[in-house]
């Protein structure tokens, strides 16, 4: 037998063995509810628009989720009495990202003028969050004994909103 013959055998015995599966599987009474449960399925699988919405509340819920955890260890570590409790949540209040507010249309379709105006006003928002974290964290701080204050002092970002997040520690 020759190279040429034991191929060809060789593929008629894999493709006899697929024809008898084939068979088989449609003979099979389980067979039919996996294919219509997989048709099923299918049909079902949500638009792409809203996966993305899906994938994007399930992130929130993550991140949300993560930044209660990273308060709650701050607030253990300064070892809060209760009589400050009102001032934590006056601080975690303020360091809270102000609501996006969309822009009446898309800023593509914006004029020049229309953009500028809108990013000025985009900066005067972002500068009033700013002052507003400032004077809370001022005031949070203020209510701390020396201790705390040394334990507020030693944590990443301590007091400095944003800054440093994804570039490091900058002291």
């Amino acid at each position: 037998m020759n190279r040429t013959s034991v191929l060809r055998l060789a593929a008629m015995v894999s493709f006899s063995g697929l024809l008898a599966t084939t068979a088989m599987a449609q003979a099979s009474p389980a067979a039919a509810p996996a294919a219509q449960t997989q048709t099923q399925t299918q049909t079902q699988a949500p638009a792409p628009h809203e996966r993305f919405a899906q994938h994007q509340a399930e992130r929130h819920a993550r991140h949300q989720e993560k930044q209660q955890q990273h308060w709650e260890r701050q607030k253990n570590l300064l070892q809060l009495q209760p009589q400050q409790q009102a001032q934590w949540e006056a601080y975690v209040a303020a360091m809270q990202p102000p609501p996006r507010v969309a822009p009446a249309k898309h800023p593509k379709d914006m004029n020049t003028l229309e953009r500028l105006d809108w990013k000025a006003q985009m900066r005067t928002s972002h500068q009033k969050h700013a002052e507003r974290r400032d004077q809370a964290t001022r005031s949070f701080y203020a209510s701390l004994n020396a201790q705390q204050q040394k334990a507020f002092d030693s944590l990443p970002h301590a007091g400095r909103g944003q800054m440093g997040k994804h570039r490091g520690d900058w002291r």
